[in-house]
């Protein structure tokens, strides 16, 4: 199955499952451009096995990396780059820069190579150590809770009902 988004304007509004290229049946030259004549934007084939610019199968490199497309699976708000041919996706620090090797955005210091777990911290521009006895109490909050059903809520003021996102399968940022 093939993947495609839809780009209006640079950016990502969605991504949909379609047929392989490859597979057309007479009269369409591309799924590409099937999909863009249906007039959600420009349809732009991602690969769900790309990330960096390498492709992977069962989580390892892929060794035939012809399949790598576009350097990463696009997402939604994810930027399309025609020049590059690539998806990066949205800027998660104003510190950060593009790695134009693999279209993704890398910290402005490595992170620590020492074991620990780091967040970000953007008022300092550096990583900051989550120290273990604040990692694991979380954890165990969050894996002793059990699973809230997804149920309907209304508001109070008009009484509509208002259904929770649906779970999706499938990450946005591709694997």
């Amino acid at each position: 199955m093939g993947h495609y988004a839809y780009v209006n304007e640079g950016i990502v509004t969605s991504v949909i499952v379609g047929p392989d290229e490859g597979t057309e049946p007479d009269g369409i030259s591309s799924w590409e451009e099937y999909f863009t004549a249906k007039g959600k934007g420009q349809a732009v084939r991602t690969s769900y096995n790309t990330r960096g610019g390498v492709h992977y199968t069962d989580g390892e490199p892929s060794e035939d990396q012809s399949k790598a497309l576009r350097f990463n699976y696009a997402g939604r708000n994810f930027t399309y780059d025609p020049e590059r041919d690539a998806f990066i996706p949205p800027k998660p620090f104003e510190s950060w820069v593009l790695d134009e090797t693999t279209c993704l955005w890398v910290a402005p210091i490595d992170y620590p190579a020492d074991g620990g777990e780091y967040v970000w911290d953007e008022a300092t521009t550096d990583w900051v150590e989550v120290p273990d006895e604040a990692v694991l109490p979380l954890a165990r909050t969050v894996l002793d809770q059990p699973a809230k059903p997804l149920r309907p809520k209304t508001t109070p003021h008009n009484r509509q009902t208002i259904l929770p996102p649906r779970r999706r399968c499938c990450y946005a940022g591709g694997h």
